[in-house]
């Protein structure tokens, strides 16, 4: 199972394409990051229903991918990020066609964990991709009907 969970875009003028998307698309920002550490781009999530979402990304630091990047390609589409269910199975899969992972996270949430892996963009061309496996604990059957997920691992 592969799932959309996230387009991310990268641009140059973030204030601008914030006012595109709430003109055009009536979207309101959800979440906003100055800086993600490590990576040297602000962050700025947009609800798409209830569980996908778009991002738009900005380069805050010169030298960092993302910069080399917007002045190599300009704005546009950077990332997409996808669900898995078998995020380890995928590490086999990728490495079997050769495509190298630059960076990986693993952080227990609220109702489960959160992991991804960020793969070469040179390996998987443009957009890149970044994997993702989300596990929510399962419920009783209970809790089913009064708003509690019921999904399987990964879905």
């Amino acid at each position: 199972m592969r799932r959309l969970r996230r387009p991310t875009l990268l641009t140059g003028d973030p204030e601008a394409l914030d006012a595109r998307i709430a003109g055009d698309l009536g979207l309101s920002r959800c979440s906003f990051e100055a800086e993600l550490e490590g990576f040297g781009v602000s962050s700025a999530i947009y609800p798409l229903g209830r569980d996908r979402f778009l991002e738009v990304c900005a380069a805050v630091r010169e030298g960092t991918s993302a910069a080399r990047r917007l002045e190599r390609a300009g704005e546009g589409m950077s990332m997409v990020i996808l669900q898995v269910a078998d995020l380890e199975g995928q590490r086999e899969r990728l490495a079997g066609h050769g495509i190298r992972v630059v960076a990986e996270f693993d952080r227990p949430q609220t109702r489960g964990r959160w992991a991804s892996r960020h793969l070469h963009p040179a390996d998987t061309g443009p957009p890149c991709s970044r994997s993702t496996s989300r596990t929510r604990p399962r419920t009783s059957p209970s809790s089913r009907g009064r708003g509690a997920s019921t999904s399987a691992p990964g879905s």
